[in-house]
């Protein structure tokens, strides 16, 4: 669907601009979806979508800035699981700043006076939706192209389905879906596997020591550390930093608790890739790293889709054409 929307003086408006891996395929300048019963744009900063290396999406009407925030936090998360699931890579950023043109800059060189210039923001930003906000930015263009139908699809489809709090999702979630749709964007294969594989890692880290195992760790390193010719320094370092499992225990142990243990040998498999890769100076051709790349993060994705399915989330119909993996439960 397409349109843009009219502002609603009064009111609040919340804009959430991403970065996007793989173009949408659509001349339109601007799409809507329905997400919780909101009208959500998707736009383009300038020109056609298909020429856009950033999207913004935008909702209005909020009846106050609180309201229209936690909207906007919902629809980041909403917006970084349908990136994986569309397989194009959303990069929702972190609310850092991205403009370089200051309001005081912009009065100087006659910027009207009733209108307001607010920073260029790679995330969530709530403005008064009273059409006064005037951005400035440039443009991109790229080459590869992504049915625009798949990615709003999916957002549809998740928040008809599923009603969640961000609150109900550990940071090490979040940051899981960020990983794997920055290894989406990146060109690099390199860069893919190492992000993939981080994505999973953190999932595990949630494993915890008992009080009684902590109290036995923290004895054992301060008896270590008595020693007055530290010798045994390292050594109370190492036992510091251990950890509860092993890495591969850890996600071994998570791909049982989502009944997935028949994806343990593929696990093993691109570990073992990455260890050569990185450790043990194997050389591949161009064409077998990209290879390596492209397993790495089909698997990873599924493991954290399997993961969010299991949380309560029913998963777009595109996450199967994407990922077959998940067909199989």
């Amino acid at each position: 669907m397409t349109g843009r929307q009219l502002a609603r003086p009064g009111t609040y408006l919340i804009r959430l601009q991403v970065r996007i891996g793989t173009r949408l395929n659509t001349d339109e300048t601007c799409l809507t979806a329905t997400v919780w019963s909101r009208e959500v744009s998707i736009e383009s900063r300038t020109g056609a979508l298909s020429e856009a290396e950033w999207l913004i999406l935008q909702a209005r009407g909020f009846p106050s800035e609180a309201e229209a925030s936690e909207f906007g936090e919902r629809l980041r998360l909403l917006t970084l699981i349908s990136g994986l699931c569309a397989h194009v890579g959303l990069d929702t950023g972190r609310d850092e700043m991205l403009g370089q043109f200051t309001e005081a800059f912009l009065r100087d060189i006659g910027f009207e006076p009733d209108k307001r210039a607010p920073p260029e923001v790679h995330g969530i930003a709530v403005l008064p939706d009273d059409g006064k906000s005037i951005f400035i930015y440039g443009n991109a263009t790229a080459s590869t192209r992504s049915d625009p139908t798949q990615l709003l699809g999916a957002v549809e489809e998740i928040s008809d389905s599923t009603e969640w709090d961000v609150g109900e999702y550990s940071a090490d979630t979040v940051l899981a879906l960020r990983l794997l749709n920055l290894a989406m964007i990146s060109n690099d294969s390199r860069a893919r596997i190492v992000l993939a594989i981080s994505a999973i890692e953190g999932l595990i880290r949630d494993e915890r020591w008992t009080d009684k195992q902590r109290r036995w760790i923290r004895n054992t390193v301060s008896a270590l550390k008595q020693e007055a010719d530290g010798e045994l320094d390292e050594i109370a370092t190492r036992v510091q930093g251990i950890r509860r499992t092993s890495i591969r225990g850890g996600v071994f142990s998570l791909l049982d608790e989502n009944g997935r243990p028949d994806l343990r040998e593929r696990w093993d498999e691109i570990y073992e890739n990455r260890s050569k890769l990185f450790h043990g100076g194997t050389q591949v051709d161009r064409h077998e790293l990209h290879r390596i790349a492209y397993d790495t993060l089909k698997l990873c994705v599924t493991i954290v889709l399997t993961v969010l399915r299991n949380k309560g989330i029913e998963l777009p119909a595109v996450a199967e054409v994407h990922f077959p993996d998940l067909r199989t439960r």
